[in-house]
């Protein structure tokens, strides 16, 4: 029988080119008790989510070599990481980009700037509901797949 393990924080992947906007995100989620891993783009991301293992995925659209759409292909082609929740924050607020995002998987979409009370708590609500669900089937948080 697994037993489910209790956990005041996530591990959190957050993916901006922009190194302020990476910061602030690192420090508005230690400050809620998640573990942050900061990457600066998305082609590197794919390769460190196995090692990381995210409990949930923040990601920018635009950046270069591989924009947040790209990612959102890849990851969701991926079966064992494509049920992580990946919040889209991003300053596109085109109704297409919205839509987009949305299509190929995305939970959630917040322009920037980000409202540090509305990130953290649809990303509480998120996750929290995410790790009943797993204690309810049965599943140790964190030993998905």
């Amino acid at each position: 029988m697994s037993r489910v393990q209790v956990n005041s924080g996530f591990k959190v992947m957050a993916i901006d080119d922009d190194p302020y906007m990476l910061e602030i995100a690192v420090r508005l989620l230690e400050q809620h008790g998640h573990k942050v891993t900061p990457v600066n783009d998305a082609k590197t991301a794919l390769f460190l989510v196995p090692q990381v293992a995210p409990d949930v995925i923040l990601l920018d659209i635009s950046m270069p070599v591989m924009d947040g759409f790209a990612f959102l292909k890849e990851i969701k082609n991926k079966p064992r990481w494509n049920r992580v929740p990946i919040f889209m924050m991003t300053g596109n607020m085109d109704r297409e980009s919205v839509q987009t995002a949305l299509n190929l998987g995305a939970v959630d979409y917040l322009t920037k700037p980000v409202d540090p009370v509305r990130l953290m708590a649809r990303l509480d609500k998120l996750l929290k509901a995410r790790q009943q669900e797993e204690a309810h089937r049965g599943i140790a948080w964190g030993d998905r797949d």
